[in-house]
């Protein structure tokens, strides 16, 4: 109860929102999704419904989940997306971390993030994605469950001061932080990039994504920087109760060239 009571009390500045249009017209579909059970039929249906120009996965790896009936390589090839996935010394314990675009992927590197005693290592992967002339930075992570809560604005902090804020950057994933201004890694994130969700225009209390079949919690968010515009009304929540016990989250976004 006091949780969902403080998730009321998120910032409501309007000097906080991002660029925003009305137009659609070339506009990128952007999606995160913790895909929670591993990769099967449901999450591969999901997909392909959002259709997305890019994806952010969490938990997408076959070794977390032995019902997973296919990998990344397979999806991806399926779906016609490239992909990155970390191949460091880290690849089994950073829950999944996957990128996937149908746009040309240039660059992508793994960073590893600080843990505390007692909790699971966590990272972020960075890709950099070619869009007609622009180049854009997407950065994707999971960052620890709120048991470690100083350490999980530890680790916000190092992904903010990896951001080049010169470029178009898209900052999404599950950062196990609901949206209330007293958890301060939410706040760090908000008052550093804003918030796709609010600047699309839906209700800040709204936009759940966990737990499926009973949504208390948004926790899977899409932070942008001041290069990138959100189409007005886009943002939108996906689910499948078999697949994952998260909603995927889309938005469309377009970039300052």
């Amino acid at each position: 109860m006091m949780i969902c009571l403080l998730q009321i009390l998120i910032p409501f500045f309007v000097s906080f929102s991002a660029n925003v249009t009305s137009q659609d017209s070339n506009s990128v579909k952007v999606f995160t999704y913790n895909v929670g059970k591993g990769l099967d039929d449901g999450v591969i249906d999901l997909l392909s419904e959002v259709d997305a120009d890019i994806v952010a996965l969490q938990e997408a790896y076959r070794m977390f989940y032995q019902g997973s009936e296919v990998n990344i390589s397979q999806l991806a090839s399926l779906l016609s997306y490239e992909y990155f996935v970390s191949l460091e010394e880290y690849n089994q314990i950073t829950y999944g971390l996957t990128i996937l675009s149908k746009y040309e992927i240039i660059n992508s590197t793994f960073t590893k993030l600080p843990d505390a005693k007692n909790s699971l290592p966590r990272g972020f992967i960075t890709a950099q994605i070619k869009i007609n002339i622009t180049v854009i930075t997407v950065i994707t992570t999971h960052l620890s469950w709120p048991a470690f809560y100083f350490n999980r604005i530890k680790q916000a902090n190092q992904i903010i001061n990896a951001v080049n804020f010169s470029v178009p950057t898209i900052v999404l994933g599950d950062f196990n932080t609901p949206n209330s201004i007293f958890d301060l890694t939410y706040w760090r994130l908000f008052t550093t990039f804003h918030d796709a969700w609010i600047s699309s225009g839906k209700p800040p209390f709204a936009g759940k994504t966990w737990h499926v079949s009973f949504p208390i919690l948004r926790v899977d968010y899409i932070f942008v920087n001041d290069y990138c515009t959100v189409v007005k009304g886009s943002a939108e929540l996906y689910k499948n109760e078999q697949s994952s016990d998260h909603k995927g989250f889309m938005v469309k976004l377009q970039f300052v060239y």
